[in-house]
């Protein structure tokens, strides 16, 4: 659900683009620049665990052993979601 808006905040940004004359009337995302960091929202937001899942990723360095399970390398992708928190804000603050 989260990627609907996503799409629609990118072309809402596009539009602002082309009211400002920062790109031509006819350009799109891709000539405006947004696709990259477009796909790397969505690939971000879109990350969630998968439930019965459970594969460990096990290495060695420095002399010791580390084992990160899938669920907690998802949670730490999933934290950068929180970002969306301080975009709303930044949105919505009266004080901007």
């Amino acid at each position: 659900m989260i990627d609907i808006f996503i799409l629609v905040r990118y072309w809402r940004t596009l539009e602002r683009m082309k009211i400002l004359r920062q790109i031509s009337p006819k350009s799109g995302c891709l000539k405006a620049g947004l696709i990259p960091s477009l796909l790397l929202e969505m690939v971000i937001c879109s990350a969630v665990s998968i439930p019965g899942v459970t594969y460990v990723l096990r290495g060695s360095e420095g002399g010791g052993t580390y084992s990160y399970s899938l669920d907690s390398l998802m949670n730490i992708i999933g934290l950068m979601k929180s970002y969306q928190v301080l975009r709303l804000y930044w949105h919505y603050c009266s004080w901007n």
